[in-house]
């Protein structure tokens, strides 16, 4: 079963302020109240370089080309360090850290139908991220907030459910935490271009020594 659609959760409850945070509160018929606490935050964009993917997806398949290298993909990799710098911010991380994030790896992926990957992370980086120079809204990518072996509850609602999972549409870009639980679900159409990038920053040890 679906899941409801995440963005519209705040519809099914009052949504009100408790200490520092605002939070969903579901206010129960016999008193109770349940709150929802912890975001799974996915920053997504459907505006980086969208006039330049067919010169992409030429591009991609010439001989010895590098996507993390290569001067033709430079205005891509500043888009995606704007937008990585811009999530930094918004996640609460200062100037000084946003400004010394960068590019760590950034690799080109072609599959094919019937492709999929296994649960995972990448925790060695802070964010990671996908953009689609070539896919179909019939191919996912779904998120996890935790590995769990709980009982599969037998009706899913907006306090229960387990994933979030998005289409990948041609130029989006999407980024997450490196340490989110993903996968890309079977591939059902016949091609799916991806760019892959991890970022990093210069100053990730200053958060653990704070």
């Amino acid at each position: 079963m679906e899941h409801p659609d995440p963005f519209i959760i705040s519809t099914f409850f009052n949504v009100s302020k408790n200490g520092r945070f605002t939070t969903p509160e579901l206010n129960l018929h016999n008193g109770g109240k349940i709150r929802t606490w912890f975001p799974l935050s996915i920053y997504e964009t459907h505006t980086v370089d969208w006039k330049k993917i067919p010169n992409y997806q030429e591009k991609i398949f010439k001989p010895n080309i590098n996507v993390f290298t290569s001067p033709f993909f430079d205005s891509l990799r500043i888009n995606i360090l704007d937008h990585s710098k811009e999530f930094l911010k918004q996640l609460g991380y200062d100037d000084n850290f946003c400004n010394s994030s960068y590019i760590k790896n950034m690799t080109c992926e072609i599959t094919h139908k019937g492709h999929t990957e296994n649960r995972h992370t990448h925790s060695e980086s802070l964010l990671t991220g996908e953009y689609y120079l070539k896919s179909h809204p019939n191919d996912k990518l779904r998120f996890y907030p935790y590995q769990d072996i709980k009982p599969l509850v037998h009706s899913v609602n907006e306090l229960s459910y387990e994933y979030a999972t998005y289409e990948c549409r041609l130029g989006t870009l999407l980024f997450f935490l490196g340490n989110t639980i993903h996968q890309s679900l079977p591939q059902q159409e016949e091609e799916k271009i991806t760019i892959k990038f991890n970022v990093a920053s210069d100053s990730i040890l200053d958060k653990f020594i704070e």
